[in-house]
């Protein structure tokens, strides 16, 4: 049974979002958002939900680090911060994956070494998506400024728009790449990110 269905990600990813917004300014650290947003969600919506709070986490900290007046510790602090959060990303992106080969399997659907592989996996594609939502909201944001020239509004209307094309374009390659793998027509490898950083001492 193919449990990935681009509309009920979306559904996940804005729901996430806005919980996230709502409660941002009691977020410090990732344990702070983990104990302050939860979820309900069940099999793959669960994991959506899961890289899109990474994901929220992360934009927020690289939203620090480009404040200027910062210290220098505590860009190192959140330089650190990030790095961890894009392993939790990274991480979650290949669980996306996993869990999707783990139903695939269950299906008892014929893989055979002559069928192709699609460049980019279910979990990178969720995760693009994941970002694109981010974007998109904050973009959206923008063009209700009311401090702003109407020239700055116009261009973030402009940039609002091809970002919700994207997301349509994505969500297509989501759902053709999903009907693939459960018809048989292409498989799936879980192939892990190997950061050399993660490796050092």
């Amino acid at each position: 049974m193919n449990p990935i269905h681009s509309k009920e990600i979306f559904e996940v990813q804005e729901a996430t979002i806005e919980e996230w917004h709502q409660k941002e300014h009691m977020i410090k650290t990732w344990d702070n958002a983990v104990q302050m947003i939860k979820s309900n969600y069940e099999g793959l919506l669960r994991l959506v939900f899961e890289i899109q709070l990474i994901n929220c986490f992360q934009w927020h900290e690289e939203d620090k680090s480009r404040n200027t007046n910062l210290p220098d510790r505590s860009l190192v602090n959140i330089k650190r911060s990030i790095d961890a959060s894009n392993q939790r990303r990274n991480n979650k992106a290949e669980e996306i994956d996993a869990y999707i080969l783990d139903v695939i399997r269950s299906c008892n659907i014929k893989v055979t070494n002559e069928i192709p592989m699609n460049s980019e996996t279910p979990g990178s594609i969720i995760d693009r998506l994941s970002i694109i939502s981010l974007k998109s909201y904050h973009m959206k944001e923008d063009t209700l400024r009311t401090n702003v020239s109407q020239e700055h509004i116009m261009q973030c209307k402009e940039k609002y728009n091809i970002m919700l094309n994207q997301k349509k374009d994505l969500s297509i390659c989501l759902d053709k790449l999903a009907e693939d793998l459960f018809n048989g027509k292409k498989k799936l490898k879980v192939y892990h990110q190997l950061k050399i950083y993660n490796l050092m001492k």
